[in-house]
């Protein structure tokens, strides 16, 4: 598998936002949205079912089967307004993202290769190697940006240890000298 990006900037985030919009439509658009703002996974993303929320839109039901339990995640109001607006655009949908196409089963998600597809296409357009998990690795790294302590992000990607996760977000020498440069108090 290759590796992905991480969207290192906010503007880059909504360049990538809009492109999608542009190019694929509001079903990339929204999941990108969604996924950047909740740092779920992709297949978990594509398998909410509009019965899944809540009915203020303000946690979503994930079942984990290894575990065989469910957790509620929190929604941010960008997550929410992408909710609100698929519930009440498509009532009648199973999935949250469902697919649209004539070629397509009836009541199944959209297949996770379309979206690596489109990702990838978009990532060309801004040189950031864009995948689906490219929203899980932004999400936990402007987390780590905004402050968050790595024990919080190392819980919110459920890794074993903090230096998983320290690798995870890619985190260099450079990094670490560049925070050190622009630290005054």
């Amino acid at each position: 598998m290759n590796e992905v990006g991480i969207v290192k900037s906010i503007q880059d985030i909504k360049t990538i936002t809009n492109l999608l919009k542009e190019h694929g439509g509001e079903i990339y658009r929204d999941i990108w949205v969604l996924g950047v703002n909740t740092g779920l996974r992709i297949s978990d993303l594509l398998l909410i079912k509009m019965g899944d929320l809540t009915p203020d839109a303000l946690t979503v039901k994930i079942l984990k089967p290894r575990r065989d339990c469910h957790y509620l995640i929190p929604l941010n109001r960008p997550a929410q307004d992408v909710i609100k607006v698929r519930q009440q655009a498509y009532p009648n949908d199973t999935y949250l993202f469902q697919a649209k196409s004539n070629r397509a089963a009836t009541n199944k998600p959209v297949n996770r290769s379309v979206v690596a597809r489109k990702f990838k296409e978009i990532g060309e357009m801004v040189n950031i190697p864009l995948g689906p998990h490219s929203m899980r690795k932004t999400f936990a790294y402007q987390m780590l940006k905004a402050g968050a302590p790595i024990e919080a992000i190392k819980k919110s990607m459920n890794h074993n240890s903090s230096t998983a996760t320290l690798q995870y977000l890619g985190m260099t020498k450079q990094d670490v000298l560049d925070d050190y440069t622009g630290f005054e108090l």
